[in-house]
């Protein structure tokens, strides 16, 4: 309801917790840090930080947090090659750039959508499944694989990857459209509402 008086989410946070969201984050990364979880390469989630709060680009973003310096270089060179629609030349590169950074979901992701430009369904969705095998916390994931789904007009599917998407982030406007999508498809007229809703609070 904060969100509805024309708050941010860090402001309504604050409100809520009783602190503001620099000293929450603090907090939040000192109990981790005391938990002393094991750290597997590739094994992370791509997380998300709210939109007043970005800068930078978000792909770039992503690129810098995988571990390998050699698996960011080679990932690099596969988003140049494609950025020149060299789709193909772009998955030899973002193979490579695996080899050095396994299980990464970062590199995974993106050659999986170079595989949907050159016309193949089969291989994006086996790798987007794998994701969500070894990293059920990246969202985009069950994005991407939503819209190989509504592509093929397998709405039930899609619907079932959009709305596990939604429950690990709702902060993610992409998701509220697609779900709006499938629900309009559906003549699900208050979900829509709703997504819509939350839409335009993210906006």
């Amino acid at each position: 309801w904060l969100l509805g008086e024309g708050n941010t989410i860090p402001e309504a946070l604050e409100e809520i917790l009783g602190v503001n969201f620099q000293a929450f984050e603090e907090n939040y990364w000192d109990y981790v840090k005391q938990k002393d979880f094991q750290v597997i390469p590739g094994l992370g989630t791509e997380g998300f930080e709210f939109k007043d709060m970005t800068g930078e680009d978000d792909r770039e973003k992503l690129l810098k947090k995988i571990e390998s310096i050699e698996g960011q270089r080679l990932a690099l060179l596969g988003d140049l090659l494609f950025a020149e629609n060299r789709y193909a030349a772009s998955i030899i590169e973002y193979k490579k750039a695996l080899l050095a950074a396994p299980n990464e979901a970062v590199i995974t992701i993106r050659m999986a959508k170079a595989w949907e430009y050159l016309g193949d369904w089969e291989k994006p969705e086996k790798l987007y499944l794998q994701i969500v095998d070894i990293h059920p916390g990246f969202t985009s994931a069950y994005d991407n694989l939503a819209e190989l789904y509504i592509t093929r007009k397998d709405l039930p599917k899609a619907r079932q990857m959009l709305e596990t998407s939604n429950s690990l982030n709702p902060f993610n406007p992409r998701t509220h459209e697609l779900l709006a999508l499938i629900y309009s498809q559906d003549g699900l007229k208050e979900k829509v509402q709703t997504e819509l809703h939350s839409l335009q609070l993210l906006k």
